[in-house]
């Protein structure tokens, strides 16, 4: 093999694996090295007949990272926009419930409308507010888009029951705070009415070991 200078052979320590990846199992170092002078000439960083290997090495990592990247199936992969909508949505939500804040639950709902978690919470909202109409949208949504949440499998009854013991939790939560922010409130009275519903619901499915919403 002919000689060649100690920052090239660094450079091909680098980028050899590259070319084991891609099946040529019985590279000739020498040929690599002739590709490798043509590449890193093209790429200019081959100048005055001289090799610098980190930006070659870095070159190849950009180029390596950006084919990756650019695939159709890491783009639909990639849920790091999806996570800060969910995040952005909760935090939100949270707020809401904490100020019984109804335009930052709306704001919460828009950044994920599909998520029917936020439409249960949104419905305790507007109970929290007296607004039974408002709140029953909300839970009639929340189950619709539960159901087509199970049309991809899941147990119904499981994620029911689940479904309406957190809504039980923030409703009885819900009536414990606005006992003692505002007792005797008119919220209270609808709040009460919804979390006896449910209770009944749930009392039925335990007893059953079925229900309704899943016929």
């Amino acid at each position: 093999m002919n000689k060649k200078p100690r920052n090239l052979l660094l450079t091909l320590i680098t980028i050899l694996p590259i070319f084991f990846l891609s099946g040529c199992g019985d590279v000739d170092l020498d040929l690599a090295a002739i590709v490798l002078e043509s590449w890193a000439e093209h790429n200019g960083l081959y100048k005055n007949g001289k090799f610098s290997p980190y930006p070659v090495a870095q070159k190849v990592a950009e180029d390596t990272i950006g084919d990756i990247t650019n695939q159709e199936e890491f783009i639909q992969l990639d849920g790091l926009d999806v996570i800060r909508d969910i995040e952005k949505a909760d935090n939100l939500a949270a707020e809401a419930l904490a100020d019984w804040d109804t335009s930052k639950m709306s704001s919460a709902v828009s950044i994920r409308p599909e998520d029917w978690r936020l439409r249960e919470q949104e419905g305790v909202v507007w109970l929290a507010n007296a607004n039974g109409a408002a709140a029953q949208t909300s839970f009639t949504k929340a189950d619709e888009l539960l159901r087509e949440s199970l049309q991809s499998g899941g147990n119904c009854f499981a994620l029911r029951r689940t479904q309406l013991e957190n809504r039980l939790f923030a409703l009885s939560d819900a009536i414990a705070t606005k006992k003692l922010e505002n007792p005797g409130g008119p919220e209270i009275e609808v709040l009460q009415a919804e979390n006896r519903r449910v209770a009944d619901e749930l009392t039925m499915m335990s007893t059953n070991q079925q229900s309704d919403f899943c016929q």
